[in-house]
């Protein structure tokens, strides 16, 4: 039964944003507030889902790249700039063919095993981006427990991290980097983060 929901899930791209908006609350609002809006910069979206954070940020160029075909292909339904590109590939194996000035790995980090976590942190050093922002949600609150099984069954979210252990993470291969935690209104979850910028 739960693995009839999760392929539901996975294949029901139309649910992502109404979902995400309910457990998130104004996370993408707080995000662009905190970071910007990337005016005029080159962007990577790894792990991009549905391109959610395309509607909040103005770059020259953003390419969105995400190994579940129905979200790439929702995506490409709703933002269709001419500058803006969605690719349905593994961010684990991706080789971007241009440079980046920002590279961003948002909310989702806990889909990443720590041996995926690496190869990915491993690909954004090789790009040498002026910008990496990597934002993952954290289950909090009295429903903490539920949400943490929920992302495990349905999307396969089981290794969430807070911000010193992605911290720890992103310092193994870059030795400038900075951590936090952005709170977002009416959400079940709290978002670290860790911030590099060159």
């Amino acid at each position: 039964m739960m693995k009839l929901l999760s392929k539901i899930w996975l294949k029901s791209s139309f649910l992502f944003y109404p979902v995400q908006r309910i457990f998130n609350g104004n996370f993408w609002v707080i995000f662009s507030k905190h970071f910007g809006d990337f005016s005029g910069k080159t962007v990577l979206d790894l792990a991009c889902g549905t391109g959610d954070l395309r509607r909040y940020i103005k770059p020259k160029t953003y390419i969105g790249v995400d190994i579940n075909l129905p979200y790439i292909q929702k995506a490409q339904k709703i933002y269709h700039q001419n500058n803006t590109t969605f690719l349905n590939k593994d961010i684990t194996k991706f080789t971007p063919s241009i440079k980046f000035d920002v590279i961003f790995l948002v909310g989702s980090a806990h889909h990443l095993s720590d041996e995926q976590l690496m190869k990915t942190l491993k690909l954004v050093k090789r790009c040498r981006p002026s910008q990496f922002i990597l934002c993952d949600g954290y289950p909090r609150g009295f429903l903490k427990g539920l949400l943490w099984w929920l992302d495990d069954v349905l999307g396969g979210g089981k290794y969430f991290r807070g911000e010193k252990e992605l911290l720890r993470f992103v310092k193994k291969e870059f030795k400038e980097a900075s951590c936090g935690v952005l709170y977002a209104n009416w959400s079940l979850y709290k978002y670290p983060y860790v911030y590099i910028e060159s």
